[in-house]
């Protein structure tokens, strides 16, 4: 299992010397299709649907018998090999479950959070990657992925409970004042031990989860020095549109959002949030609410004359998803909104890959998309 090949790895290897990025940028293809839950396609005489993943353009499609016949379906999250090709994905539900289609890593049932009732929010993968320079020019070219250390998964009260196979019991409690969770909340813990950790208790308002990646120079036990990125923690939105910086340096000291400074974030003192994205550089945010709404900080939404910027304006909460496309250079080239209907908006720079087609109807069962291939991150180290 590439996951369990990882952690041996790391354990290795030892920090000689610490290189903290400015902030990350990312690299990518040009996006080729879209992976997107749900589409109604197993629709029959129902309101709703949930767990269908389908897929536009040229997106490799897996086979799945997922149907849960309610909307409980929360998120999908694509797995990608060493080379960079889709295998897979994780499908989260709102009880907890998380459910393996595809070729992906599969994790002890025992170490899952499972929590019997609609609290799961969101499931975000943990890669480690490999700085890629050219030869001659030792400029950075890319990164390659090098493993998957295991996913988080993030409930509307703000747990975050990390699963991997090393992840065991003990570093978890069963929560006597919070009677709702079956199984365990995870107190915060080594995987990282994050900085600020938010905790909603008995409030469902978080929304989406990031995570962060910090690059170090990282020398193995025959001396070869690498540039490895491996998470320093993440990031929490929540409905009102705070977002929660939980992450650390690798001392353990606190990482301040290099947005702390900036007057008038978004905020709107109710549950109207509904996206978070983090720039290429890690120095701001883009922010999706229910309405169609784009907010930004430190970030851009100008992609030339003439270029739509934003969505349409909805009017009501019908806004559920946006992915960014992303240049080499660090910036956001454009993105995709995805609304409850089921239109893709593109915006920006952002290639036009099409629509769903056979949609059922103006029902709200849509609820997350993913664009194929990934993102990687790039940016030196200094």
């Amino acid at each position: 299992m590439r996951s369990t090949h990882k952690t041996n790895l790391l354990s290795v290897l030892f920090v000689s010397c610490l290189l903290v990025i400015s902030g990350s940028a990312f690299a990518q293809q040009n996006p080729e299709g879209f992976y997107i839950l749900d589409d109604g396609s197993t629709l029959v005489n129902r309101p709703t649907t949930s767990g269908h993943v389908s897929t536009v353009g040229a997106a490799q499609p897996f086979f799945s018998d997922i149907f849960f016949g309610f909307d409980i379906a929360r998120d999908i999250e694509l797995v990608q090999n060493e080379t960079g090709l889709i295998t897979g994905y994780y499908l989260l539900d709102g009880f907890g479950g998380q459910h393996e289609v595809g070729t992906v890593p599969a994790y002890d049932v025992d170490r899952k959070p499972y929590f019997a009732w609609d609290i799961a929010r969101d499931l975000e993968i943990v890669n480690t990657y490999k700085l890629i320079t050219d030869a001659i020019t030792k400029e950075v070219v890319g990164s390659q992925v090098t493993g998957q250390i295991g996913y988080y998964v993030t409930d509307g009260w703000g747990g975050i409970h990390p699963v991997n196979d090393t992840i065991d019991l003990p570093f978890r409690r069963q929560d006597p004042a919070n009677a709702m969770f079956k199984v365990f909340h995870d107190v915060p813990s080594a995987y990282p031990a994050p900085y600020n950790y938010p905790y909603f208790l008995g409030f469902d308002i978080v929304k989406d989860m990031e995570v962060s990646y910090l690059f170090s120079l990282v020398t193995g036990a025959g001396g070869e020095a690498s540039v490895i990125g491996q998470t320093n923690g993440y990031y929490l939105l929540d409905g009102f549109g705070g977002v929660h910086n939980a992450r650390e340096d690798l001392n353990g000291q606190p990482l301040e959002a290099e947005w702390n400074n900036v007057v008038g974030r978004p905020y709107f003192g109710w549950d109207i949030a509904r996206d978070l994205e983090i720039t290429p550089r890690g120095d701001g945010y883009y922010l999706l609410d229910g309405y169609g709404g784009m907010h930004t900080v430190n970030a851009s939404l100008s992609f030339g004359a003439g270029v739509p910027s934003t969505p349409p304006y909805f009017g009501f909460d019908i806004a559920k998803d946006m992915e960014t496309v992303q240049g080499i250079n660090g910036a956001v080239l454009g993105y995709y909104v995805l609304d409850g209907l089921g239109v893709i908006h593109t915006l920006g720079n952002a290639p036009d890959l099409g629509q769903l087609v056979n949609v059922p109807g103006p029902l709200d069962i849509f609820r997350d998309l993913e664009v194929s291939p990934l993102y990687s991150p790039v940016t030196p180290a200094k």
